[in-house]
């Protein structure tokens, strides 16, 4: 054993200086490729669990600010943790009686209406029609006939199907809900120490590094992205009732669960202007410039205070962290996925810089105590 240290060390050593930090990565990449690929795997294969988990670490991460709040002002974790989880059922429930039932009935009632309104949408079309021959006008309309033709013999069973299979997919997961709840409980009560027991094996570095990466992308992402959406919500509800347009809370709490995650907003702006549009164009053309406005305002004036850099990612790789998110946890994905990616980016980005550190023979010292000479290195590498 002592024979083949002596031999080893020697070799390691060579190889640790002739061997640059971009070539090991090159080595250890095919690896992480394999691990990933991996770890999806086990991920679908314990689905819905992993989901479930997911969702209920997500609530106790939100849940626990107002905890943290009531053990500021001197009470128990326990007692903090009771008061909060039982006045957030209630909240819940109080929505539940007073606001599901009303977006039900809007719901039922556009799944009627929006058919009627493309018939009517097609009549304008071929009286302008008729208006522009009448002129002699080298006006043809009818290419737009066909698709909405096919959208008002499709529409009802366009939006009933979903709704359908999202009513059925509630009343089969009351099981998973129940679940989730009680986890959400547990994961309050007693989070810390699951946390300490999950990242035990870890070195002490890299669990401090992982415990604020991830709380800095989640508190920064999660919280601001709730806070953006109900003020998304409630305003587009209020611009909706101003302007007496029909199914104004439908509308306007579809943008703001929109909101939640990056471009929601934009999207469901253009699908309830293009949806109000084939009602009344003008009152459609109005309300996507209004609503377009409001979201540009709360967009570069607020949400640059909330957000602020929260995850450092470019947006390709936003739309490439929301598709695998996706995959993987489907709606739930959509949520997660960019806090999780900006935690992976600071968290590799912050352990290559301490391998690099190590390996070109610097000191392992924060940022700011580095020479101007190490930093150029460490970025050239």
């Amino acid at each position: 054993m002592n024979a083949a240290k002596l031999i080893c060390k020697p070799v390691f050593n060579t190889l640790q200086k002739h061997i640059s930090p971009r070539w090991l990565m090159v080595m250890i990449f095919p690896i992480l490729i394999l691990n990933a690929w991996l770890a999806i795997k086990t991920l679908q294969y314990f689905q819905p669990l992993v989901a479930i988990v997911i969702l209920a670490a997500l609530l106790a991460f939100i849940l626990n600010y107002p905890v943290q709040f009531l053990q500021q002002h001197g009470n128990r974790h326990s007692v903090a943790v009771v008061v909060v989880f039982l006045l957030t059922l209630l909240i819940l429930m109080g929505l539940g009686i007073t606001l599901i039932p009303r977006l039900i009935e809007e719901l039922s009632q556009i799944v009627v209406t929006i058919p009627d309104w493309i018939e009517a949408s097609n009549q304008r079309l071929e009286n302008l029609q008729a208006w522009a021959e009448q002129r002699h006008l080298p006006v043809s309309l009818s290419l737009l006939d066909t698709p909405i033709t096919k959208l008002s013999s499709n529409g009802l069973q366009f939006i009933a199907n979903p709704l359908l299979s999202l009513t059925m997919s509630t009343v089969g997961s009351a099981t998973d809900i129940v679940f989730t709840i009680v986890l959400t409980f547990y994961f309050l009560l007693d989070g810390e120490s699951i946390w300490k027991g999950i990242f035990q094996w870890m070195p002490n570095y890299v669990t401090t590094l992982c415990e604020q990466s991830l709380e800095q992308n989640f508190q920064n992402y999660i919280i601001g992205q709730i806070t953006l959406a109900s003020l998304m919500g409630s305003s587009m509800m209020v611009l909706f009732l101003l302007l007496k347009i029909p199914f104004a809370l439908l509308f306007g709490l579809g943008i703001g669960v929109l909101t939640l995650i990056p471009l929601g907003s934009f999207l469901g702006i253009c699908l309830t202007g293009l949806i109000i549009t084939i009602q009344d164009p003008v009152l459609g053309l109005k309300t996507f410039a209004l609503a377009l406005l409001i979201d540009q305002i709360i967009d570069q004036a607020i949400a640059p205070r909330l957000l602020g850099r929260f995850t450092g990612l470019r947006p390709a790789w936003i739309l490439i962290a929301l598709f695998i998110g996706t995959k993987l946890f489907g709606w739930l994905g959509l949520i997660v996925s960019v806090p999780l990616a900006g935690f992976v980016r600071d968290t590799l980005h912050e352990l290559w810089n301490a391998s690099v550190d190590t390996v070109i023979g610097l000191e392992a010292p924060a940022t700011s105590d580095r020479s101007p000479l190490e930093k150029q290195q460490v970025q050239q590498l």
